[in-house]
């Protein structure tokens, strides 16, 4: 769920800064009421803002491996509640597949691919699809280790 959202944010925010508002035919803002302009202009200026570091999180890497920075769930969820207001958007798993299960012969412990499709969906309707991949490495059994990748989305 966090990648589809932060994806559909991420691409909010390019397509505000590279949409060029005199390409909007004049025509369209003419149909709108004052409150709905205004409501645009408040959304379109939140959605210009550059995200900080506040929003991005470090953690160390499978094996000891390079950290990874990734953005938390959470925070992804209060940004959209903040953007697009509480019940103002909703997520759903379009699907998830598992794509791998191995067991490491010598451990007896299971890695776990997943691969999920997301949608995020605002309240007009306007949506955004995009696909995320979890991995889950060195669970104690097949079970918990699916159910614990799965639950990342």
């Amino acid at each position: 769920m966090t990648a589809a959202l932060s994806g559909h944010i991420l691409n909010s925010h390019y397509l505000a800064q590279h949409t060029n508002p005199a390409s909007i035919p004049q025509s369209s803002y003419q149909e709108l009421s004052e409150a709905t302009t205004l409501k645009i202009a408040a959304l379109q200026a939140k959605l210009n803002q550059k995200l900080g570091p506040e929003y991005i999180s470090q953690r160390p890497g499978p094996g000891g491996g390079p950290k990874l920075t990734y953005a938390e769930g959470w925070k992804i969820i209060n940004l959209a509640n903040e953007v697009f207001g509480f019940n103002g958007w909703s997520s759903s798993v379009v699907n998830l597949t598992v794509d791998f299960i191995d067991q490491n012969e010598e451990s007896k412990r299971y890695t776990v691919g997943v691969t999920a499709i997301m949608k995020v969906t605002l309240r007009d309707g306007t949506f955004h699809e995009d696909i995320g991949y979890g991995m889950l490495e060195n669970s104690k059994s097949k079970g918990a280790a699916i159910d614990k990748v799965c639950c990342l989305y």
